[in-house]
């Protein structure tokens, strides 16, 4: 993440949060209208069109109040998908208890599971059964999140 964009998540995430929604990623771009703010947001709960207008709404304010960003800008607000492809191990803490799709080197097979958070570096991840597997972050070369499809773990990676 660039230091603009960390200082804006920074910037924004509280405003995020007093939504009641967790920030995922903030992504700043250019259009030739202007500066695009691209903000994803989670709940457990799912997120639902007003939970983007509020949180539209609420950024907007916080961007206004700090002056954060000169010239013109818009806010888009999404929520992940149900496919996303994770960009840091942060985000099984963020996606804890969701189903997901992990590819580790070295590995020709999936490991499929639920996000059970982090430990320092690694990230976890529970089977089916319960038991718990720790992965070095380093180590992942794609991890994303799954629809629960009833299919078993091992399946191969595509």
């Amino acid at each position: 993440m660039e230091d603009r964009e960390r200082r804006l998540s920074d910037l924004l995430e509280p405003a995020v949060l007093a939504q009641g929604v967790r920030l995922v990623e903030t992504s700043v771009g250019g259009s030739r209208r202007g500066t695009v703010v691209r903000i994803v947001i989670h709940s457990p709960d799912g997120i639902s069109h007003a939970d983007c207008v509020r949180v539209t709404r609420a950024c907007g304010d916080a961007i206004e109040a700090a002056g954060a960003l000169g010239g013109r800008y818009s806010i888009e607000v999404s929520s992940p998908g149900t496919d996303r492809v994770f960009a840091s191990g942060r985000e099984f803490e963020l996606f804890r208890g969701e189903p997901v799709r992990v590819w580790v080197e070295a590995e020709t097979e999936e490991r499929v599971g639920t996000c059970a958070g982090t430990r320092g570096q690694d990230v976890v991840l529970r089977d089916s059964e319960g038991n718990e597997t720790v992965i070095p972050w380093s180590s992942v070369t794609k991890a994303r999140l799954a629809a629960e499809s009833g299919r078993e773990s091992g399946g191969k990676a595509r």
